[in-house]
């Protein structure tokens, strides 16, 4: 059985009034009308301290009960032993219910800091915050919340944690914010992070996606060119797994959809993006992107799309299929080629997209020198000048000599007298 005194027992706490205060001692009236007292080491752990700048006569005070009287027949009460009483049930307490306790920092130590809660806990560098502190001084005086992680009774050892505490309130923000998400909202958010197939977005404790097929109505390579890590966005939850798993995110759902401004047997001009071994992807009105299938792609046969086409190359396609619903759109060069036999079905091309075909001319065979040439007709002095540049208009009349002019003596044009009959051909495209 414990030790009594007056009914008291050894550890007991026990509240009275305070009726004298002095530097060296606190005298309480116990509600049963005897008197107890406090000396000053028993005040409080700092021997410097005074009672007096702390408690004031008419205050209400705790003490633990030492079951014994002094030489006035007070009973002796210990408030350090109260609090510490206090403070072993109160992290009991907060480790059964998983909650935080309160205290104030008062040192700074190797490895870390002390934090008073009641007894003297430390507190690891590394877990001060979520984020590394290299100023642990300015902690000294703050009062923080903190999660008991580790404790030694026999030895009073208690080891605190603040980062798992501001953990847990974040992993309870991100609990409530998920029972208010639903799909259709849309909400603030900031970049945290770039991946090869998207962002990830933080929505104020929770992390959705928002995939890169999903950024833009056009097609992008890299989510660089779209976001940036710390970026402040505005997106629309169009997925979303029961228990927040998975929040997937679209910042081409609030813009107008392209896909609805075109009907399938428009024709239009488009520019080709990319090219595959089925065909060749262009964009249309809006950035909207769709397939020409090969097939499509010529009037005659072919077996690589590059065969016709080229990544930047201007084209007009008509709309031959849309599924809307997959985002899909069918496109054909054959039958957009069809209706340019009705000029009034083309559309008018767009001119700062306008694409300047350049077609090279033909060299000119190389002819002879004009000592070889006896004649002085007007077709020899053209064949004899040696120092015409091999520009277009050089090029059909040498060209057309032979059909315009008189046919030279002994039945040969000058030109088959000055040059060999094999290399007069490659002029002949140029003549028409």
């Amino acid at each position: 059985m414990a030790p009594q005194i007056d009914g008291f027992h050894s550890g007991e706490i026990v509240e009275g009034t305070v009726t004298a205060v002095t530097p060296e001692e606190v005298t309480l009236e116990l509600p049963t009308g005897r008197v107890a007292v406090i000396s000053n080491r028993h005040f409080t752990h700092d021997p410097a301290a005074n009672p007096a700048e702390s408690v004031s006569v008419g205050d209400r005070l705790e003490g633990a009960v030492l079951v014994r009287e002094d030489r006035e027949n007070r009973i002796v009460l210990s408030r350090t032993w109260a609090l510490k009483l206090k403070a072993w049930a109160a992290i009991d307490q907060s480790r059964a219910n998983d909650a935080g306790l309160e205290g104030k920092v008062t040192e700074v130590i190797k490895g870390g800091v002390i934090v008073d809660i009641g007894v003297r806990a430390f507190l690891p560098a590394s877990q001060v915050d979520v984020r590394h502190v290299k100023d642990l001084a300015s902690y000294i005086g703050q009062s923080v919340t903190v999660k008991v992680t580790e404790i030694d009774r026999d030895r009073d050892k208690v080891v605190v944690s603040r980062r798992a505490w501001l953990k847990h309130l974040e992993k309870q923000a991100a609990k409530d914010l998920l029972a208010q998400l639903a799909v259709g909202q849309v909400r603030s958010g900031r970049i945290s992070g770039l991946t090869e197939f998207g962002a990830f977005v933080e929505l104020g404790g929770v992390r959705g996606l928002l995939h890169v097929s999903e950024m833009s109505w056009k097609r992008i390579s890299d989510p660089s060119e779209v976001v940036s890590p710390g970026q402040k966005v505005e997106v629309k939850i169009i997925g979303l797994k029961k228990g927040g798993k998975r929040i997937s995110l679209s910042l081409r759902a609030l813009e107008p959809d392209p896909m609805k401004a075109i009907n399938v047997g428009e024709i239009l001009y488009g520019t080709v993006t990319r090219l595959a071994d089925f065909g060749a992807f262009v964009a249309v009105a809006g950035g909207a992107e769709g397939l020409v299938h090969i097939s499509e792609l010529s009037e005659y046969r072919i077996d690589m799309p590059e065969e016709v086409v080229m990544p930047g190359d201007q084209v007009v396609v008509k709309i031959i299929g849309i599924d809307r619903k997959k985002h899909r759109i069918d496109l054909s060069v054959t039958q957009a080629m069809a209706a340019s036999l009705d000029p009034a079905g083309l559309p008018t091309p767009p001119p700062a997209e306008a694409v300047e075909v350049v077609t090279p001319t033909p060299e000119l065979p190389p002819t002879a020198p004009a000592v070889a040439e006896p004649e002085t007709g007007a077709e020899s002095e053209t064949v004899a000048e040696p120092d015409a540049a091999a520009s277009g208009p050089v090029e059909e009349t040498v060209a057309a000599a032979p059909a315009d002019s008189d046919p030279a003596p002994n039945g040969a044009s000058p030109a088959a007298q000055t040059e060999p009959a094999d290399q007069t051909e490659p002029a002949s495209p140029a003549g028409g």
